[in-house]
């Protein structure tokens, strides 16, 4: 009779292993698909981030520039004008402002189109950018603002 009892001992714990190993199986199956889950979530994270910092990218470029000129508008020049007084003043150095009046810019656009106008202010600021020795910036204040 001993042997028929531990006949159905190891027969029990052979069938508790398979059903530990049948768990064992399915939780495994169920984390590859939860790590597949993830994998897709964090890929569409990852684009929308990208998205996101393309899109800040953009407005910050729409705050600082002429949308038709590509010129750093009255905002930035305020700002940078702001942030190199300071830089001047804890430097103790001089700072000057070189500003650009282009004559009867309204007859310009009036005889010769928007269009005209604005590629006259992107030359001029352009150039002015470029210039070697010239190291500033070139702003747009429409309409003789300043």
């Amino acid at each position: 009779m001993r042997g028929s009892g531990s006949q159905r001992v190891i027969h029990t714990r052979t069938g508790e292993l398979q059903d530990s190993n049948l768990r064992l199986l399915e939780a495994n199956e169920e984390l590859a698909a939860a790590e597949e889950e993830l994998r897709l979530q964090l890929e569409l994270l990852e684009e929308r981030s990208l998205a996101l910092q393309q899109s800040e990218e953009e407005l910050t470029r729409i705050a600082y520039t002429d949308t038709l000129t590509g010129i750093a508008n009255r905002y930035q020049l305020q700002q940078e004008l702001n942030r190199l007084l300071e830089e001047a003043q804890r430097q103790e150095e001089k700072l000057g402002v070189i500003l650009f009046d282009l004559d009867n810019f309204k007859e310009i656009n009036d005889t010769f189109g928007h269009f005209t106008g604005d590629r006259l202010a992107a030359i001029v600021g352009g150039t002015s950018n470029n210039e070697p020795g010239f190291p500033g910036k070139f702003a747009l204040c429409p309409d003789g603002r300043r």
